[in-house]
């Protein structure tokens, strides 16, 4: 059985979604965290987040690939890449100037799909 977890970091102010499996003797072992694919695609698919048939569809294909274990998907490096954008680039006009990005989950789970699928 899999049930998708909503986990909050104490302090950070930060949520992702962790998946877990149960086994035979009922320990759950954790699948997935901080994986911004995944929290994407449920958003899309419980409605929150409005996608386009082509959004939804190449993010059905890329859930299945990672459940099926036909992509390796290496979470360190896609967070790494996410965790420098956020912290070494920043706004430099308007009313933002000087301020770090703060990527969007739609813009995470593309760079997750771009830097953590991996051959």
């Amino acid at each position: 059985m899999e049930r998708i977890l909503v986990i909050g970091c104490p302090g950070s102010g930060k949520t992702h979604l962790a998946k877990q499996r149960e086994n035979k003797e009922g320990e759950t072992d954790e699948m997935a965290q901080d994986n911004y694919i995944l929290a994407y695609y449920q958003k899309i698919k419980d409605g929150s987040i409005v996608a386009g048939k082509w959004v939804r569809l190449i993010y059905e294909y890329i859930i299945k690939g990672l459940e099926e274990k036909a992509f390796f998907y290496d979470q360190k490096k896609a967070n790494a890449v996410i965790d420098w954008i956020e912290s070494h680039c920043y706004h430099t006009k308007g009313p933002r100037a000087l301020e770090p990005f703060t990527l969007e989950l739609w813009e995470k789970a593309f760079l997750s799909c771009l830097y953590g699928i991996v051959d």
